[in-house]
């Protein structure tokens, strides 16, 4: 139901109605892993600007930070009434003036 392209790698990364998140090498198309933990269909995934964690949305009504370097959970956050059809990582912003919208560098991917 949704795709995510790493900003690092030759990775692409598909979330389905299996509640699975499948990850793939888009140069070689080749399969190389499968990310199990919701329990119902993953809507919606985001990438860390670096690529270091990946978040993923599910109508399980739960959000999961995966690890992307050892491919784990290492969060699930709970509280939603409702599906939960995206997620999205920003980077921080230098000021909270919205029309000053820089982001703040170095970026560390601090969660």
């Amino acid at each position: 139901t949704c795709v995510e392209v790493h900003p690092v790698f030759t990775v692409v990364c598909s979330g389905s109605e299996d509640a699975t998140v499948k990850i793939w090498d888009h140069e070689s198309g080749e399969y190389m892993k499968t990310l199990k933990g919701h329990t119902s269909t993953v809507h919606s995934l985001s990438f860390t600007p670096t690529g270091s964690h990946l978040a993923s949305s599910s109508s399980d009504l739960s959000i999961k930070i995966w690890d992307f370097k050892t491919y784990s959970c290492i969060r699930t956050l709970r509280g939603h009434d409702h599906s939960i059809s995206a997620v999205r990582f920003l980077p921080p912003l230098l000021s909270n003036n919205p029309t000053n919208a820089t982001p703040a560098p170095p970026y560390d991917d601090t969660l």
